[in-house]
């Protein structure tokens, strides 16, 4: 839900993601999960682009780490008896 004035406020209450506009009034912007600065909805979508390359970020890397923690563990099995 996009808003930009009091009259708005109750709507931006019982959304799930609550966005105030540039030029929003202080009531909306309180009432808002995010607030652009800048005006226009390319706003939105650059931000959306820029949050999914992150959260991809995040499980590229979540999934190497685990990856490699299960290789480390199972290399450990041939080598635990050398160290002994």
């Amino acid at each position: 839900m996009t808003a930009d004035g009091v009259n708005d406020t109750p709507a931006l209450n019982k959304a799930d993601i609550r966005i105030a506009v540039a030029g929003a009034t202080d009531v909306a912007r309180s009432a808002s999960d995010i607030v652009l600065t800048q005006e226009g909805l390319s706003v939105i979508i650059s931000a959306v682009l820029t949050s999914r390359a992150i959260f991809q970020r995040m499980k590229n890397y979540t999934g190497r780490t685990r990856c490699l923690t299960a290789t480390c563990r199972n290399m450990s099995i041939f080598f635990h008896p050398c160290i002994e």
